[in-house]
């Protein structure tokens, strides 16, 4: 076993994530000001990588679990892949003591590789499994999520216009898009707006990497006069079909107090119910987890699925009805026009007055 101190920011982290404000204002400044700052991927995971010693390796799902999440192995490859010289990343092997090719050379300098056909690994007894990475950040962000979840409302409100929201982002490049509806299908207004994002993709902390665009996004849009505390936030991501029932579409509406639901394209937990038919040609299914129904699976046709789930203040019922009858094609409009702006704005100039 391995023991790495952590930096001070980590320590700031967990004390940041060991309470969470009631009221908006508050929330919105604990989140913009005091939570998402502290958010470095990057040094939490060189911090690790550093810490091993010379003559040993490491793997990509050993530094995953020093962070607190079995499910941040494919961000720490891409670390790995960046190519980061002040940083041995020659030192991470797969799973199986493989060494990924360009890495062969610089560990072969530390230690003698076993080869096997075209493929080197790492000795066994020269592969650290264990490291210890207190208090480790995934750890501190569940204990956030565990306490943004009792601030969750799971009463059924009423509301009026519906707002798709995505998010598009290739390199440096970020747009999210607001795009609002009548329940008819109208469109009332949309926006884009451009800004940074926070930790690369992590399964099951969608939040913390998209929040600090979506958030001040959807703010935009308020101030604009197309979404107001009737409007119902539809986020292409979960919301209670989550391992701990907060996925993006809950902590966003928890973290405005406006009623929200997710609209996701993959099912990461759950089990489907069998289909039946809705109307000519649409279907339904239930996505239960234990004895839970938490959420509705719903495909047009033949065609792929999509899992409605609700976040803040919404029914399940609710929610699935109106998407259903808002689908064109797989997604529900103001979500289809929200990934189709997005994907616009960042890539080419956007409509006049959108960013």
């Amino acid at each position: 076993m391995l023991k790495i101190t952590p930096p001070a920011e980590l320590v700031e982290l967990k004390e940041v994530c060991s309470s969470v404000p009631d009221g908006r204002a508050d929330m919105v400044d604990h989140l913009m000001k005091e939570l998402f700052p502290l958010m470095d991927f990057d040094t939490w995971v060189g911090t690790v990588v550093q810490g091993i010693p010379e003559g040993y390796a490491t793997t990509f799902g050993t530094i995953s679990r020093s962070l607190g999440t079995e499910t941040a192995s494919r961000a720490v490859g891409s670390f790995a892949a960046a190519g980061r010289r002040d940083v041995p990343c020659h030192r991470i092997v797969y799973s199986d003591g493989s060494v990924p090719p360009s890495s062969v050379d610089l560990l072969a300098g530390e230690m003698e590789l076993v080869r096997k056909g075209d493929v080197w690994f790492a000795p066994g007894e020269r592969i650290i499994r264990h490291i210890t990475f207190e208090p480790s950040p995934f750890g501190s962000l569940s204990l956030h999520q565990e306490l943004m979840r009792g601030l969750l409302d799971g009463n059924r409100h009423d509301f009026g216009l519906i707002a798709g929201i995505d998010i598009s982002s290739r390199n440096d490049t970020n747009v999210c898009a607001v795009c609002t509806f009548t329940p008819d299908g109208e469109s009332v207004g949309e926006i884009c707006h451009r800004g940074g994002m926070g930790i690369p993709y992590v399964s099951g902390f969608l939040f913390y990497r998209e929040a600090p665009l979506m958030i001040p996004a959807v703010i935009r849009a308020e101030e604009n006069g197309f979404v107001d505390g009737d409007t119902l936030l539809v986020i292409d991501g979960n919301g209670a079909l989550h391992p701990r029932r907060m996925g993006l579409a809950s902590e966003v509406g928890t973290a405005l107090g406006m009623k929200s639901c997710g609209v996701a394209k993959k099912l990461i937990m759950g089990t489907l119910s069998e289909w039946r038919e809705l109307r000519p040609g649409e279907y339904i299914s239930s996505v239960t987890v234990g004895d839970e129904v938490l959420g509705k699976a719903s495909r047009t046709g033949s065609g792929s699925p999509i899992y409605i789930s609700t976040g803040w203040g919404t029914d399940l019922r609710d929610v699935t009805t109106v998407l259903i009858s808002l689908k064109r094609g797989r997604l529900p409009l103001p979500v289809k026009r929200a990934h189709e702006l997005a994907n616009r704005c960042r890539r080419s100039e956007p409509p006049s007055g959108h960013l």
